[in-house]
């Protein structure tokens, strides 16, 4: 009989152990799965916060092209009216317009403005 129980009792321990040990593995599993969910999720939280910031980003661009581009309109605008009065002058004075002080001074100013208008729109269409 006490052999019996012995065995009985070393059998009973080992399957202790033993579910001990699952008890363990499964815990440790349990908390990688967990471990694993936060960090991909601060991952995920991380790319869709840049996403919303590159879409604000592009939509900012956006609007500095139109703004750039109307303000360049604004400064055609003025060269034509200028460049009309001019002209206008010139033939009253039986004048060249190009023979009129900072005439050509004028026309390299749009042309100036045009290159870098384009240059802005370029850089920006970049982000976009």
């Amino acid at each position: 009989m006490n052999t019996q129980r012995e065995v009985f009792n070393k059998l009973f321990k080992e399957d202790k152990t033993e579910l001990a040990t699952q008890k363990v593995d499964m815990s440790l599993a349990s908390d990688g799965k967990t471990n694993m969910f936060k960090a991909v999720e601060k991952i995920y939280r991380n790319g869709e916060d840049l996403v919303d910031e590159f879409e604000n980003n592009k939509k900012r661009a956006n609007r500095q092209i139109q703004s750039v581009e109307k303000s360049y309109d604004k400064a055609v605008k003025i060269y034509k009216e200028v460049s009309t009065d001019l002209e206008k002058k010139a033939s009253e004075l039986d004048i060249a317009p190009n023979n009129i002080p900072d005439y050509d001074k004028l026309l390299k100013s749009l042309d100036f403005l045009r290159r870098k208008k384009d240059e802005i729109i370029s850089n920006l269409k970049k982000y976009i």
